[in-house]
This record gives structure tokens, sequence and C-alpha cells, in this order.
């Protein structure tokens, strides 16, 4: 199946939209995405049950069925781990998405006119053929840096 630029950048900005949305009027004391400190265990998360976090434990069954490792915070409190969550793992062509999320929203907020422009004009740097490779060959892989 092949996707066409214009509907990959569709998808990118759904998602990125998405995930940089607001968080709802109903969670005033939420500051948004919350990332537990560079080095510290889960183990040394603060910990919270469901319902002192006000959620329904039944949110793990969906999710448990998605992925094998996984964690899930709120406000700040670690309410659920799933796996062995110090085991290393390869994510394989997950930098793609990373790129495309990050292209994207420099897209949405203004900083880039579009995925069509040359990387060197930001990168004064390259030579060569890099000096032609596109925000749209980082996205896909395919610049050959």
């Amino acid at each position: 199946m092949t996707i066409s630029r214009r509907n990959l950048y569709a998808v990118c900005l759904v998602l990125i939209l998405g995930l940089l949305a607001p968080c709802s009027a109903q969670e005033p004391n939420v500051a948004g995405w919350y990332f537990p400190p560079a080095g510290e265990g889960l183990d040394q998360q603060s910990q919270k049950t469901f319902a002192e976090a006000g959620m329904k434990d039944t949110v793990v069954t969906p999710l448990d069925a998605k992925a094998s490792r996984w964690a899930l915070w709120r406000h700040g409190y670690l309410l659920h781990v799933t796996g062995d969550w110090n085991k290393t793992q390869d994510v394989a062509s997950l930098r793609k998405t990373w790129h495309a999320l990050t292209v994207g929203a420099a897209i949405g907020q203004g900083k880039l006119a579009s995925y069509d422009e040359k990387i060197a004009d930001y990168v004064p740097r390259l030579q060569g053929k890099d000096a032609e490779a596109t925000w749209w060959h980082v996205i896909t892989q395919s610049s050959g840096f």
C-alpha cells in the first residue's frame, strides 16, 4: 500500500494536533504530558490508586491488549505498570514517527512553510546531495544522511 505525501501530511497533522491539544477544562490542575525525571526508576515514582487519581481501573483492560510494556501516569502519579520497564527494546523505524511529529509541529507553528523545504535553508553547512534533501526526506528517512 502506498500513501501520498498529502495523505501522510494530513495523518501527521491530525496526530500532532491530538498530542498537542490542551487538557480539558474539567482537569484544571493538569499541566499536560508527564514524563518522569531521567534516571528515576518506576519504584521511585509517586504512586496513587486509580480511585485516588479519579480514574476507573477499567481503562487498563483495552490498553493491556495493545502493548506488552507500558506505564500510566495521571497528574504526575504512577497508576499502573505492565511488563518489564527496565528491558531495552529496539524501536526500529520509530524515528520516522518522531521526525514526522516534529516537522508537522514546526509546520503547524509556522516555523516551516512545508515539508518540501530544503534542510540546507536551516543547516547551511550541508553539501552535495545532502544540500538537496527536504524535510520530506527526513520524515521518510530517504535522505541518505
